[in-house]
């Protein structure tokens, strides 16, 4: 989109305004529709102009434009915004432009010059749409303009990463800078200070957030031949790390990851499992301020590895764990459709139905999870029915009524490893691959209710 400075608008409405007031308008040629030229719009973007009537009662034009003259820009969704000349030869302001409800198609990253991703995530910064994984390199998406930006290149890997609520965080398991965070405003990174107390690792089985203490947590995670069960913390107002106090929890790795999640003012880590085959159901919540650890009753939900989770509640009080791997039985490493709510303030489970309508093992596996205070919702990933294939569907789960409904289908193909964020208003879905292709996708749908 071309840019120009408003001088420029200005002296091309002053041209139109002569031309009105010339011969041409006498005649009618000011007012022929079907001409247009470029102009400054009231937002700075460039916008068509149509000559419409165009000279004052008194046949003299004076002010930035002429009166009766229209101008457009166009809008990634739906009609183009307008906006006229008054009789004092003044702009009026742009009409909005009209985002319309249900599903719509985005513009691909690759129209930018952006390959897809895959085993990726996805955060709203309050204006795009941040994506981080499957490489170094963040990108954004901006769902008012449906356009695409590349980021600068991060200090380290495309590790897992976490969101403050302003910033990316990512932390490095490895040898180099211990992590480093990401303002997507300014398109900075900053490495973090001094050294993890912590043996290094090839991988953490999770990385979060703790907004009570503004402190990034990791923990386990795998060094061979052993997994390991400590974690650490950094600080951010003073900028350094501090070993946690060991938990009550077993060995867990990133290949069967736990779930984790910030309930009230704990940290909840439910399940998880080992590089060895090692599953479990055991649950705990941490406490920063105290570094201390209690152990908490198991989920009941059937899942216990590799679980979907997001935040629900007017403080973010409630961890939804819906989907992952079954715990035990015959059908042990088959996904599930059910999930669990931990309250953090009541200090106690509930169980989430299974979605009506989809099979026993099509919880959306590796699908995308948002959510606001209310409801959360989840969109394609894996579905079983004697062997894997993409899925398709998608649904919004209630807290009030503990219902489900199923979304409308969406206009791109179904989908694993996808990522999903919840705007305020309306849902993005992007990225990830076919089941039986490992080439990423770079298009996605946007939903709004």
């Amino acid at each position: 989109m071309t840019y120009r400075s408003s001088l420029h608008g200005i002296f091309l409405g002053l041209v139109f305004g002569l031309l009105a007031c010339g011969d041409d308008a006498a005649s009618g040629g000011g007012g022929a529709g079907g001409s247009s030229s470029s102009g400054e719009g009231a937002s700075g973007a460039t916008s068509n102009t149509s000559a419409g009537g165009m000279s004052t009662s008194s046949g003299e034009c004076t002010g930035e434009c002429a009166p009766g003259t229209v101008e457009e820009q166009p809008c990634p969704w739906g009609p183009a915004r307008t906006r006229t000349c008054d009789e004092e030869c003044a702009w009026s302001e742009f009409d909005s432009c009209t985002v319309p409800n249900g599903w719509r198609v985005m513009r691909p990253s690759t129209d930018f010059g952006i390959e897809g991703r895959k085993y990726h995530q996805a955060f709203w910064t309050g204006t795009r749409m941040l994506v981080w994984g499957g490489s170094n390199v963040p990108i954004a998406y901006d769902p008012v303009q449906d356009t695409w930006e590349q980021l600068a290149a991060g200090p380290v890997g495309g590790y897992l990463g976490t969101w403050t609520g302003t910033k990316l965080i990512v932390v490095n398991p490895s040898d180099g800078i211990s992590g480093a965070s990401f303002d997507p405003a300014t398109n900075v990174w900053t490495p973090f200070e001094g050294t993890m107390p912590i043996p290094l690792r090839g991988s953490f089985a999770i990385t979060a957030w703790m907004p009570g203490t503004n402190e990034v947590l990791v923990f386990g995670g795998y060094k061979s031949p052993s997994e390991l069960s400590d974690g650490a913390a950094y600080d951010f107002d003073t900028q350094t790390w501090r070993t946690i106090a060991q938990g009550p929890l077993a060995f867990v790795d990133s290949t069967r990851p736990p779930t984790a999640g910030w309930a009230y003012d704990r940290m909840l880590i439910s399940g998880g499992g080992s590089n060895y085959g090692d599953r479990y159901d055991a649950a705990a919540l941490y406490d920063p301020v105290a570094d201390a650890w209690t152990s908490i009753d198991s989920s009941p939900s059937p899942g216990y590895t590799k679980v979907l989770s997001a935040n629900v509640g007017e403080q973010n009080e409630q961890v939804v764990l819906w989907n992952g791997e079954r715990f035990g039985g015959a059908d042990f490493n088959y996904p599930t459709n059910g999930g669990a709510i931990w309250n953090g303030q009541s200090s106690s489970w509930s169980t989430i139905p299974a979605i009506p309508g989809e099979g026993m093992y099509d919880g959306h596996k590796f699908g995308a999870i948002w959510s606001n205070a209310t409801s959360f919702g989840v969109w394609g990933g894996n579905r079983y029915a004697n062997g894997f294939s993409s899925e398709d569907r998608g649904a919004i789960f209630d807290l009030a009524s503990q219902t489900w409904s199923a979304l409308p289908p969406a206009p791109i193909a179904g989908r694993t490893n996808v990522a999903g964020v919840w705007t305020g208003t309306e849902v993005i879905v992007w990225g990830g691959n076919d089941w039986s292709e490992h080439e990423p996708f770079a298009d996605g749908a946007i939903y709004r209710p």
